[in-house]
């Protein structure tokens, strides 16, 4: 179906949610799925079962979440059912603030008494429909709801917050979490991978890898790309010589009050994929266009990327990495910096009689579209990273994520994953000395939050403590719940992790792990807001 599949529509509307002010835009991008939401108002019904479900103590363990109601969004086949929640988490100053969230289900899944697999949408939202068509595919589905916060800032904790929350709840399946976002979200989703454990797949469409290139990127074309266009509003910018990105820069700014404005500071760096990329164990289906004009191809590969012909943007207009770059650890392309062995790549040559993106008529909803069916990503399943690089061409400035106007997903690499069993690889030292880190509540590569302030401190990316703590004990007991080869490994590599983080004992006591875990739910009860 069509909302299965990373239209042009959907990868613009998140392009444009990034800098959080682009509402009028996304009004009408979204026209078609609002009037699905639309038409579900009218008709809505309650679904009790679902209500009753979430109301149970011992889903909502904290008294942080609470349901603000629920409805039927599908009765015919499957009855599937939508929970709208608020919850509270702390933002990057570890303040409580509160955001709201919605939970797909399908009641036969539901009432069955089996765990269902967990399909989570980092940063951006699911519509109803990508929702239902997700539970229809043997998934429950959760989905950050009207969030508003930077992909960098509050709504890392959001997402973290949120897929904790999910993770306790007793219907769901924690070994099998998919973790799927494009754009702002394709980064957010790499990022929870690298925090969650164990994590089943992680699909990532167009992702942030390298911010240091990005902002760079951004601050440099910021003029260009606006051009003459005063007005900060999205239909103004639409007309703008890089329309979509005249959009998006605006995001630049408000990261940097957050994390300075030197680029070339290491922060960019820890912030990044490219950093962190080894603690990412799961596998990972990864997309990105050599046409790109918002995440551009550089950071991916320098050697798939062919900078536009000269006169096709602004005089000045620049967008090679070396250039861009210029953080330590940040001048090489993610593909030179992930190691071969981990990685296949697969290199798609777009049709060229395939219709370009045009801004007006996608706004308009006129875009036309590939007359072929979309195109399911290749993955294989010895390597952890499956990369696909769309080949357009040169980039436009008519580009967003895309130059042209097809449709393509990873629903092959998710329906693998949802059933597979978890490797034991996926358990290593990287990842479990950064578990411990959650655990103590003191991560080893948190960068300065305001570093121009008076009184700069490392920004906050964690949850409550009890609740932080309770998520790492369960994940870990979980993986070694798999069989005796998983409990082995993770002794093994508990014995290897660094003194201070050896807080669970000189040696691992599986029985006193359980205990402690038991220790955690009870407490969890008394999280602040409970």
């Amino acid at each position: 179906m069509r909302e299965e599949c990373e239209t042009v529509r959907q990868f613009t509307t998140r392009a444009i949610g990034l800098a959080g002010l682009m509402c009028l835009t996304l009004l009408v991008l979204a026209a078609p799925t609002l009037a699905f939401a639309a038409e579900d108002e009218a008709a809505k019904k309650e679904a009790p079962w679902l209500a009753e479900a979430l109301a149970a103590e011992s889903t909502m363990q904290s008294g942080l979440f609470r349901v603000e109601a629920t409805e039927l969004i599908e009765s015919k086949g499957h009855e599937i059912g939508q929970a709208t929640l608020t919850f509270g988490y702390l933002d990057v100053d570890g303040r409580p603030k509160e955001a709201k969230a919605r939970l797909f289900v399908r009641r036969d899944m539901l009432e069955s008494g089996e765990k269902m697999p967990l399909a989570f949408s980092a940063h951006y939202e699911f519509q109803p429909s990508a929702g239902a068509s997700r539970c229809r595919k043997g998934w429950a589905a959760l989905t950050p709801h009207l969030n508003p916060e930077l992909p960098l800032g509050n709504s890392f904790n959001l997402d973290l917050a949120l897929l904790e929350w999910a993770r306790r709840l007793p219907f769901i399946d924690r070994t099998h979490l998919l973790i799927e976002g494009g754009s702002a979200g394709g980064y957010m989703a790499l990022a929870m991978a690298a925090e969650m454990f164990p994590v089943a797949a992680t699909v990532a469409d167009a992702p942030v890898l390298n911010w240091s290139y990005n902002l760079a990127y951004f601050d440099r074309n910021l003029a260009l790309a606006r051009g003459d266009i005063k007005a900060n509003d999205p239909m103004s910018l639409l007309k703008a010589p890089v329309p979509f990105l005249a959009v998006v820069v605006q995001l630049a700014a408000p990261l940097e009050e957050l994390f300075g404005k030197e680029l070339w500071a290491i922060a960019y760096r820890d912030l990044s994929p490219i950093h962190y990329f080894e603690r990412i164990t799961c596998p990972v289906s990864l997309a990105l266009s050599t046409a790109d004009v918002l995440v551009p191809m550089p950071q991916l590969s320098t050697s798939h990327f062919t900078p536009p012909d000269a006169g096709t943007f602004p005089d000045g207009f620049e967008m090679r990495l070396e250039v861009l770059a210029s953080a330590p650890g940040t001048t090489r392309p993610f593909l030179k910096i992930l190691p071969e062995e981990l990685y296949a790549l697969y290199v798609h040559k777009v049709p060229e009689d395939t219709p370009e993106i045009d801004p007006a008529a996608t706004v308009a909803g006129k875009q036309k579209k590939a007359e072929y069916p979309p195109v399911d990503r290749p993955y294989d399943v010895t390597k952890q990273w499956s990369i696909t690089i769309f080949d357009e061409g040169k980039p436009t400035p008519k580009s967003s994520h895309l130059r042209y106007s097809f449709d393509q997903n990873a629903d092959s690499f998710k329906a693998h994953y949802q059933k597979s069993v978890l490797s034991p690889g996926q358990l290593t030292l990287t990842k479990l000395e950064r578990l411990m880190e959650r655990f103590i509540g003191n991560l080893s590569d948190a960068p300065p939050l305001r570093p121009d302030s008076d009184s700069p401190k490392p920004v906050h990316r964690l949850n409550y403590p009890t609740l932080e703590r309770l998520d790492v004990v369960t994940g870990v007991l979980d993986y070694a719940d798999l069989g005796e080869e998983f409990a082995n490994r993770l002794r093994e590599l508990y014995g290897t992790v660094k003194d201070n983080l050896k807080v669970w004992g000189a040696e691992l006591d599986m029985s006193r792990l359980r205990n402690l875990h038991g220790q955690l739910r009870e407490q969890a009860g008394s999280v602040p807001g409970s």
